[in-house]
C-alpha cells in the first residue's frame, strides 16, 4: 500500500496520541521488529487503519487485559470486570507474530530483542524481581541520562526509548535514545522540545510501578517546589498539592506551604528521580 504524505501524517498523528510515536519512528528505521503497545479494544480499529497507513500490519493478543487498581495492566479472563483492552503488536507479519508468540510463551528475553531492546538490558529485566524495577535500576545508577528514561511511558506516553535500561546511564540505552531523539527531532522539532520539558521535570516514585510527574518544579535540597501540574496515574489518589518534601524516603505534600493529608500510602521507596 502507498501512502500519500497527508495519509502518513494523519497515521502518525493518531499513533502519536497513543504514546507510540518514538517507537514507530524507530521500527521504520529498522531499529526494531514490532512495536507493543495495550489499547482498549475500541482503539485497535482506528491503529490498525493508522498501521496500513504506513504499510504495517497489526495484530491483537488473544488474551484481554484489565487495568489494576494500582495503575499497572494484569492479564485476565474474557469474563473478568474491565477486561476491555488488548495488547497490540505493530510491524512487520511476521516481527509482529513472532512478539506475540514470545510474550504468549513467557520467552521475555526473545520478546526484548524482537521489539529492539538493548541486550544487557533485556538480561537485567529477565534476572530481577518484577516488583519496584525502577528502584533496582535506581540503585544501579551514578548518572541519570534523560535519553534512558523510560518511567513516563505509562502517564505522558514521553521517552525516546520504551524499556526498562539496565542503569539510566546504560551507554547502549543511551544511544538507542539519541537516535531516536534524532528521528523525533526530523519528523517533528516542536515535539520532540515538548518532550524534553516533561523528560527534564523531577519524578516522584512511589513504589509499585506509580510515578508522579512534578511538571515544571523546582528541586532544593529535598523539596520540589513550584510544581505546575502533576501528572500521575489515575487510580493514585493524591491530594491538591504544589510541593513535595521527602523526609527520610516518606513523602509529604503541601498546598501553599501547609501539610495536606494523603489518605493512600506509599507502596516502596520513595525516591526523587532527576535526569538531565
Amino acid at each position: 500500500m502507498t501512502t500519500d504524505a497527508s495519509s502518513e501524517d494523519d497515521a502518525l498523528a493518531t499513533l502519536a496520541a497513543h504514546g507510540m510515536l518514538c517507537e514507530i519512528l524507530a521500527l521504520r528505521a529498522g531499529l526494531r521488529e514490532s512495536v507493543r503497545d495495550i489499547a482498549r479494544e475500541s482503539e485497535v480499529p482506528g491503529l490498525k487503519e493508522a498501521a496500513k497507513r504506513l504499510d504495517l500490519d497489526l495484530i491483537i493478543s488473544t488474551e484481554r487485559v484489565a487495568l489494576h487498581p494500582s495503575g499497572t495492566f494484569e492479564r485476565v479472563p474474557s469474563c473478568h470486570p474491565g477486561a476491555d483492552r488488548r495488547i497490540v503488536y505493530i510491524g512487520t507479519r511476521e516481527g509482529c507474530i513472532r512478539a506475540r508468540r514470545h510474550e504468549e510463551d513467557g520467552h521475555i528475553a526473545r520478546l526484548g530483542s524482537v521489539l529492539g531492546y538493548p541486550e544487557c538490558c533485556i538480561e537485567f529485566y529477565v534476572a530481577q524481581p518484577k516488583r519496584d524495577i525502577p528502584v533496582a535500576i535506581h540503585g544501579r545508577s551514578k548518572r541519570f541520562d534523560i535519553h534512558a528514561h523510560s518511567l513516563l511511558r505509562g502517564i505522558t506516553g514521553h521517552g525516546f526509548i520504551s524499556n526498562f535500561p539496565c542503569s539510566y546511564a546504560c551507554p547502549q540505552a543511551v544511544s538507542l535514545g539519541k537516535t531516536v531523539r534524532k528521528l523525533l527531532c526530523e519528523h517533528d522539532p516542536a515535539f520532540e522540545k515538548d518532550m524534553l520539558r516533561y523528560l527534564a521535570s523531577p519524578l516522584l516514585y512511589l513504589g509499585d510501578g506509580r510515578e508522579v510527574l512534578l511538571t515544571d518544579g523546582v528541586v532544593k535540597d529535598n523539596e520540589v517546589r513550584d510544581i505546575s501540574v502533576a501528572l500521575r496515574p489515575a487510580a493514585l489518589d493524591l491530594p491538591d498539592f504544589d510541593t513535595v518534601r521527602l523526609d527520610d524516603e516518606e513523602v509529604v505534600f503541601l498546598k501553599e506551604g501547609r501539610a495536606v493529608k494523603w489518605v493512600g500510602k506509599k507502596a516502596g521507596p520513595c525516591i526523587l528521580f532527576r535526569f538531565g
